[in-house]
């Protein structure tokens, strides 16, 4: 096809014109309204989808959508397009259009196209294009172009267009209201004198004229603009005029129509001959910009001569002193559009259309999504966090959005095509059992501390009589303030007043672990599925998500398309999906490859305590809330970890990893060949030193600095409530503050948009730069093979202690179940607790994880049965009995092996213990078999005491201010410093009681502070604090000691009424911490205890430079510090 055709074909289908108007309307001002078209590349695909304010998504089954309802997760310069709640828009006119970035995904079709362009399907104006900018005005000519007019028409029409194509030699015009007449030409009364009467109804006859009117001159004289077609892809050409004025005043002063005329010519780069002309005419008022596109078709010229057009204007100059005529026309700016349309694979994308009226300028855009879906287990439902049986190493075969932190990691290290695995090309190197464990620690459910409709509601068992795993027993008080004239029903209300499922949220119920013989925390999260009033009981049963659901009716999708998402899950739990004859859903079973499918659906039967839970549940433990989201109730319980990324630059993959691990308070590492993943969270210990298996039997240890220890955390963070703008929260360490002074430190929260997750971000910083404050460093052998960064390890230095408390097994009689230890220890008796050194398989092992206690490690606790003395070639030994009571404690004892290491524990319970904890925090491998081992001190009672309000076993609590909120911990309460209440006034009235101080300073030290804690150096002692020793000086001259002598303290706080006999009867003990130059230690005594007296050794020249600081706490029965 010749040239210029394409364009012809526009004028003889009357497309060119953007719309026409006949002359008697030509009065009306010109007006016009432009749109936006923006295609924003959001990220890489595919994505889960657009969510509303709220996370809940929208369009859940649309690939693709372009309807008022996706408007609900676009903003516009931070306001929603159309408001969720009450679904009015904030912007008219405004629509969306979304691809979620799937391999094989439509491109997009603009819901608009323009008069010209209609039957052109290659065209939308989401094609790719490019804009050049010109914003030039023309200069006016000394005479103009007439107006082109119809045959037999003495008026002209406000728009006409006339093209003629020298390579086709043809010409056409824009023919409007049905006239058949070719336009003619008249005579011109004008300086130019160039016009004749002639009808160009011929080729001929219209080149000779246009000849005459296209010329360089003419050029150069209205300062036109010229623009060569850069890209050999363009289709279509987007020419964009302004007409600033027009119009002209008459006798009587009205404001009457002007006209203008344009001209544009195509010719090739290298030929200065032009292959098309055109002519544009404007008749109308514009007192105001009025702006126009005129839409080319120039698919017909060859691009790779570089087509070149140029702009004329033929508009008559308006001179100074016709100030009654107002003509002035500009050039905007040439658009190229291409002509082959993008699909945009793998890649989300969003096409906007908006009308210029609702806008003053272009918006910034912004979207709620649910960003990339990643690789999750088979077992794994992202959306509710619930995780179904046992994981056999299996990934779900459909790719899941999800926003746990470990999987984000696992799918940057592993993904073939935007992460590291296409270097790779296997995920071989990555150690998933590690990824699996951490990804269930961070769904792990903490309180968010919103507020709730009702106050909590104490839980007294789990089961019922039945021992249903679905049963919630209620400790129901209708007397209660709280719920005065509220019945049972209204607080377990099965469903929501608009119609949604009632979440019932469990918070911190407490539990026992035999194996570990520890108490851990648990909250819970579920669906309300009945109640029983009489009993007062409640059943729960677990979440699902909509997708989970959807996902599981393998190739059966269609039967759930048109459901919501809360129709989908109303429906999954209801009788309707298990009704075999009145559903349109019963049919579901029929067909499915996967027989287990309706037995996976019916979560009402699936139990919801695991049988572990419901034998370890520790009785009056938890309160059940009910989450009235539909009245504006929020979440009472949140992820502990959440993970939300919007990478916008390129990253080291290595910085890229580290931030994402510190979400969840960990770190990846590279040990055997594999990368594994570590956090910072309630662990147990899986290796044990003691000075036998430790090179030289030396441990070093080092310390923070004052400097270091911050007292106050800024965190940074987007929040996703107010449109994910940074925000900072603000914790602090009052009692720090005091001792330390003002010490600041900031942390970005990357990847955290909620605020109490930043909290607890920033409380976990400063509880564990408080009391976590040591670092121990040593050099051991092939032992550390075994072991990996973030493992739990446990030091016995006899160094630190009144001699040695751990050794090595001589003998095992597993008739007896009997040990007989490398010496004699006078200091183990019945029921005290001693650690062996076992052999375990490692949980990297495991082909299935089913629990959250499942425990790795080498180590095992056991209770002493009895002690004896056994007398072997007349050498005395201690011999232990241990109770087996359980499988896993005899299959325990039977791995313990001759020469295994033991460590003694004291009485189980009890706070002072002759081990300290550390986690391992660098592993390196010397020549000979030798590793050098670095870690940092670790206190295992921090992660309940931040996250479920428990106490500290150090008594370092932390409050925003003194007697305000606290930051770090949520009780209402801070325990009571025994010899700080002597001191208070409002306790002991004037001042000359306060004498009883001394008293209890003699009776705790045995002399009054000044000499009791300047004791003579003993190596009976029970804790040594580490010192530099100077050249040439003795244990003595380097070294006080202080003994705390709690019984009698005790006693004398009875005598004294300190403590009254109405409290003692609450009392089962003390806890001492005796602190100096920051360091700490604590022992706690109870009543029943032989052991009264406490010595610790501690140098001279921290006691010359800093003071002494020791506090006492009571101790009531369930073990918590009393105020």
């Amino acid at each position: 096809m010749a040239e210029g055709q394409r364009i012809l074909d526009q004028l003889e289908k009357n497309l060119f014109l953007t719309y026409s108007k006949p002359a008697h309307e030509a009065h009306t001002p010109l007006e016009s309204a432009g749109k936006i078209f923006i295609t924003d590349l959001i990220g890489e695909g595919p994505i889960d989808g657009p969510v509303n304010r709220y996370g809940e998504k929208v369009l859940p089954n649309r690939s693709q959508s372009n309807n008022d309802e996706l408007l609900k997760a676009v903003y516009y310069n931070d306001t929603v397009v159309k408001d969720g709640d009450t679904d009015l828009f904030n912007y008219n006119l405004a629509s969306v259009n979304m691809n979620f970035g799937s391999s094989v995904q439509e491109s997009f079709e603009s819901s608009s196209r323009p008069l010209a362009l209609k039957d052109e399907a290659d065209f939308s104006f989401a094609n790719s294009c490019v804009t050049y900018g010109y914003d030039k005005p023309f200069f006016g000519l000394d005479g103009e172009l007439p107006p082109i007019i119809t045959k037999g028409h003495s008026t002209p029409f406000v728009h006409t267009t006339l093209a003629l194509s020298v390579a086709n030699k043809k010409i056409n015009a824009a023919k409007t209201q049905g006239d058949s007449g070719w336009p003619v030409i008249p005579v011109g009364k004008n300086k130019l004198n160039i016009y004749e009467e002639i009808e160009i109804q011929t080729y001929e006859g219209a080149k000779a004229i246009y000849d005459k009117l296209f010329t360089p001159a003419r050029f150069a004289e209205c300062f036109g603009v010229t623009h060569e077609i850069k890209d050999a892809n363009t289709r279509y050409l987007i020419l964009t005029f302004r007409v600033n004025s027009l119009s002209t005043l008459s006798k009587k002063g009205d404001t009457l129509q002007n006209s203008a005329a344009l001209g544009i010519s195509i010719r090739y780069k290298d030929d200065p001959d032009s292959l098309l002309y055109l002519t544009h005419h404007v008749r109308g008022v514009a007192t105001a910009p009025y702006q126009f596109d005129l839409y080319l078709d120039v698919s017909d010229f060859n691009m790779k001569k570089i087509p070149v057009v140029q702009m004329y204007n033929f508009t008559q100059r308006v001179g100074a002193k016709d100030p009654k005529n107002q003509r002035s026309v500009s050039m905007v700016s040439v658009t190229e559009v291409h002509k082959a349309k993008l699909y945009h694979p793998f890649s989300a994308v969003a096409l906007n259309e908006i009308d210029a009226r609702s806008v003053s300028q272009v918006p910034n855009r912004s979207y709620d999504l649910r960003l990339l879906k990643v690789k999750v287990p088979n077992n794994y439902d992202p959306e509710t966090k619930e995780y179904w049986g046992t994981w056999n190493g299996e990934f779900d075969p459909v790719l899941r959005w999800t926003d746990n932190p470990a999987w984000i990691l696992y799918d940057v290290l592993s993904n073939q095509r935007y992460g590291l695995g296409k270097y790779t090309k296997d995920t071989y190197f990555l150690n998933k059992w590690s990824a699996y464990e951490i990804a269930r620690f961070c769904d792990g459910m903490v309180a968010t501390n919103n507020a709730s409709k009702y106050v909590g509601i104490g839980i007294c068992d789990i089961g019922g009589e039945e021992r249903n795993r679905n049963t919630v027993c209620i400790s129901w008080d209708a007397g209660s303030s709280n719920l005065a004239g509220v019945s049972f029903e209204e607080v377990f209300s099965v469903n929501q007043a608009n119609g949604e499922k009632t979440v019932v949220s469990l918070l911190n119920l407490k539990f026992y672990d035999p194996i570990a013989r520890e108490y851990y925390f648990k909250s819970f999260k579920g669906y309300l599925t009945g109640i029983n009033r009489v009993k007062r009981e409640i059943y729960v049963a677990k979440m699902m998500g909509a997708d989970k659901i959807r996902g599981s009716f393998s190739g059966n999708e269609n039967k759930l398309e048109g459901l919501n998402s809360e129709e989908i899950i109303r429906r999954q739990y209801s009788d309707v999906l298990r009704d075999n004859a009145s559903s349109p859903l019963s049919k579901f079973s029929q067909g499915l490859e996967n027989t287990s499918t309706m037995s996976f659906l019916d979560v009402d039967d699936l139990p919801f305590f695991t049988e572990e839970e419901l034998i370890n549940y520790v009785p009056e433990s938890g309160l059940a809330h009910i989450v009235f989201s539909a009245e504006g109730y929020l979440d009472l319980l949140e992820p502990r970890f959440r993970a939300n990324i919007y990478l916008a630059e390129d990253t080291q993959i290595f910085d890229l990893v580290n931030n994402i691990a510190s979400i969840f308070r960990g770190i990846a590492y590279w040990n055997n060949f594999v990368v594994n993943f570590s956090s910072d969270k309630k662990d147990f210990p899986v290796y044990a030193f003691t000075n036998t298996n430790v090179k030289d039997g030396v441990f070093g240890y080092s310390g923070s600095s004052k400097d270091n220890r911050f007292t106050v955390c800024k965190v940074v963070y987007s929040d996703e409530t107010d449109n994910f703008r940074d925000k900072t929260i603000y914790v602090e360490d009052y009692r720090g503050i005091r001792d330390y002074g003002y010490i600041e430190r900031e942390i970005l929260g990357f990847g955290i948009t909620s605020e109490t997750q930043a909290r607890r971000i920033g409380r976990w910083f400063l509880l564990t730069n408080q009391i976590e404050r040591d670092v121990v460093s040593f050099t051991t052998g092939q032992e550390a093979s075994l072991l990996n960064v973030g493992n739990i390890i446990r030091i016995s230095d006899q160094y630190k202690l009144s001699g040695p408390k751990a050794g090595r097994i001589s003998s095992v009689d597993a008739v007896n179940r009997a040990l007989t230890l490398d010496n004699k220890y006078d200091f183990i008796k019945p029921n005290d607790g001693i650690s062996v050194q076992i052999a375990r398989a490692e949980l990297d092992d495991l082909k299935v994880i089913s629990s959250d206690q499942t425990k790795k490690g080498y180590l095992y606790n056991f209770i002493v049965d009895e002690v004896e003395v056994s007398i072997t070639d007349d050498d005395f030994r201690t011999q232990v009995t241990l109770q087996l009571p359980t499988l896993e404690d005899k299959q325990a004892f039977a791995q313990i092996r001759n020469n295994s290491l033991w460590f003694f524990e004291e009485k189980y319970g009890s706070d002072f213990t002759y081990f300290k904890e550390y986690r391992i925090a660098q592993i390196k491998e010397k020549e000979n078999g030798e590793f050098d081992i670095v870690a940092s001190e670790y206190n295992i009672s921090k992660f309940d005491y931040m996250e479920f309000d428990k106490p500290l076993i150090i008594p370092a609590l932390i409050d925003e201010e003194g007697g305000g909120a606290s930051e770090l911990s949520n009780t209402d309460f801070i325990p009571t410093d025994l010899l700080s209440q002597v001191n208070d006034s409002t306790i002991f009235g004037d001042a000359t009681d306060k004498k009883d101080i001394d008293f209890l300073y003699e009776a705790l030290l045995g002399d009054g502070p000044a000499a009791g804690f300047k004791g003579e150096y003993t190596s009976n002692h029970d804790y040594l604090f580490c010192a530099e020793f100077l050249e040439k000086s003795s244990y003595a001259e380097t070294f006080y000691s202080a003994t705390l002598s709690l019984s009698s303290f005790y006693s004398e706080c009875l005598n004294r009424e300190v403590i009254t006999s109405e409290q003692d009867k609450d009392i089962i003990g003390l806890l001492a911490s005796f602190s100096l130059s920051g360091k700490r230690v604590s022992f706690r005594w109870l009543k029943e205890d032989a052991k009264t007296q406490y010595t610790v050794v501690y140098s001279r020249r921290d006691y010359r430079e800093s003071a002494v600081d020791i506090t006492v706490y009571k101790i009531g029965k369930d073990y918590q510090l009393l105020t």
